[in-house]
Parts: C-alpha cells; structure tokens; sequence
C-alpha cells in the first residue's frame, strides 16, 4: 500500500513539474528591466513573421497568432508593436491564465511608456469584462484624454459609468459623434434620454432600429474587430488614417439628387467625338462611372465624388453628393 502511494505521489510530482516547465517555457522573457521599448522597425524578416501573426487574427485563429507574436517578442525584444501584439493575442484567447499574462504585458508597457493608447484600451477592456469599472474607467479616460476622436473609448467608458448618469450621457453622444453610426452608443444614449426627454429618446430608438433592420450600423463589443482601432493588433509601422465609416444604403424609390441650376446629368453625346471621345464611352459602358467615396467634411460619414457625370453650361462637370 505504501509503495502504490509512493508511486502515485511520484508520477503527481513529475507531472506537476512537467506542466511547470512547460508554463516557464511558453511564458515570454521579461528581461533585466534594462531593454527599452522603441518603435524602429526591426528587420525585413521579423515583419514578416509579424504580418503572418496579423493574417492569423483576422481570420480568428488566434493560437497560430499567438505562436506568431510569441516569435516576435523573443526574437525582436525592443520592439514595442510586437509586446502589443502579443498581448492582444493573448487578450483574444479567452483563457483565464492567457489574459492574465496579457495584464502583465500591458502593464509593462505603460512602466515604459504612460501614454501608450493600446495599453490603456486592452486594460480597460479586461478589467471592464472583469466587473472592475472604476478601474476599467480609469484607463479608457487615458484613451479619450490623448485620442479624443475615438468613438470605441467614448463608448465603453460610457458602460463603466453610473448608468443613466450625465457624465455617461457626455460620452455615448462622444461616441456617436465621431462615429455616427455607432449602434450601441445611440441604443445607450436612447435609454440616458427616456427619463429626460421622452421625445428624444423615441427619434434615437427609431434610428437605432432602422440601422439595425438595415444592417447599416457599426458594432461595439468584446470581440476582435469590434473593439476598436487599439484593440486590434499592429500590421504596419505607420498608424493608418481616418477611415470612413459604411456607405449609406440608398433607397431607390426616393427622390433623385436635386442638381444647380444650369447642370444636368451627363449623356455619352456629352463626352464630344473622337477617339479619346470613344474610349470614354466604350469605358462607362463597359465599368460604369467614375465614384471616389470621401469624407469630405470630416463628419465620419462617406461621401460620394462623381467624376465627369454632369453637363453645366455645356461643359463637363464632377459633382459632390454630400450625406
């Protein structure tokens, strides 16, 4: 009987130091505390390991992006997109054990570098699914303080606050407007506006449903993608630019454009004669018209740049269909 507890005892001691050994090997070097964290690229081929960890989470298979990032962060050290990649891909696999490795990671970035936005936005987003708002709050407030552009920051700062509350009705109508068509933020504002102005609230609640009859609206949640800009992980060295959000559905029994005067909608007779002439027909039947979608007021909303599509005093014109 001793010996068969003896064995027992043995095989339970070398499985819980294979299982650690295991733990220490997967776990990311945290280094002497010396290396500091810079954004200089690191070379042709750490990219490319980096590009393939960003293929990996955008078709949701985050084990493999895991793996990816994991390369990077041994292999390029210094380099800060590759701890905040490797943290997202931590963050995205839903594993207790994996999002506390993605605290870790975050929270030393932000020893390193305060300000850092996806630090900030990661943390918040852990700690809002971990019912710790007051902190969760925190961090998201770092967000909208350096970035006040970012729709998603306004937004889930707006569901760590008291709800109802006017500070979260500051935010969701933050949130909406720089992203107009941000559902989650209108249903939220709808419900800060019932007990205050009814009549506000029905117009925001009947715009809420007729985006989402229409499948027109932008999503916020807890789940890649739809987090926003700093939870996604970083693919290029450069931070994108504004992008505009969906385009408008347009209904086609409405009323057509309404045109200034003088200026009519451009025939192929109007494109003139001869073969440059041609051509341009030839191309319009065969593709169609030339449409450059814009944000041209910088409402966040698209707006669509028709080129050489209308005649104004005989000649042609581009024309500007604002939404």
């Amino acid at each position: 009987m001793q010996r068969s507890s003896f064995v027992i005892a043995v095989v339970v001691l070398v499985a819980l130091l294979g299982a650690g050994i295991w733990w220490i090997r997967e776990l990311p070097p945290h280094g002497n505390g010396k290396t500091r964290l810079t954004n200089t690229p690191p070379d042709v081929a750490i990219l490319q390991l980096n590009n393939r960890g960003v293929g990996y989470m955008e078709r949701f298979q985050y084990k493999e992006a895991l793996d990816a990032f994991l390369q990077v962060y041994r292999q390029a050290p210094s380099w800060l997109p590759g701890h905040v990649n490797l943290g997202i891909a931590l963050l995205n696999t839903a594993d207790p054990n994996q999002v506390t490795r993605a605290v870790q990671i975050f929270e030393k970035i932000l020893e390193q570098d305060p300000d850092n936005l996806h630090a900030h936005f990661c943390l918040g987003i852990i700690l809002k699914h971990q019912q710790n708002q007051e902190e969760a709050a925190d961090h998201f407030r770092a967000v909208t303080r350096r970035d006040p552009h970012d729709p998603h920051a306004w937004f889930f700062l707006a569901n760590t606050l008291p709800p109802l509350s006017a500070e979260q009705q500051e935010c969701f109508e933050k949130a909406l407007r720089e992203d107009p068509n941000l559902v989650g933020a209108l249903y939220g504002l709808q419900m800060c506006y019932r007990v205050r102005d009814p009549k506000k609230a029905d117009d925001l609640l009947a715009r809420f449903k007729s985006m989402k009859e229409g499948n027109s609206g932008n999503v916020a949640d807890i789940k890649y993608t739809q987090m926003g800009r700093y939870a996604e992980v970083i693919g290029h060295v450069a931070a994108s630019g504004h992008v505009s959000g969906k385009l408008p559905l347009f209904d086609p029994p409405g009323p057509p454009a309404t045109l200034a005067a003088n200026t009519t909608w451009a025939t192929p007779s109007d494109f003139g004669s001869g073969p440059d002439a041609d051509l341009v027909r030839a191309v319009r039947r065969r593709f169609g018209g030339a449409l450059v979608v814009l944000d041209f007021d910088g409402d966040g909303r698209p707006d669509l740049l028709l080129l050489s599509a209308v005649t104004r005093d005989g000649k042609l014109g581009d024309v500007l269909l604002r939404n």
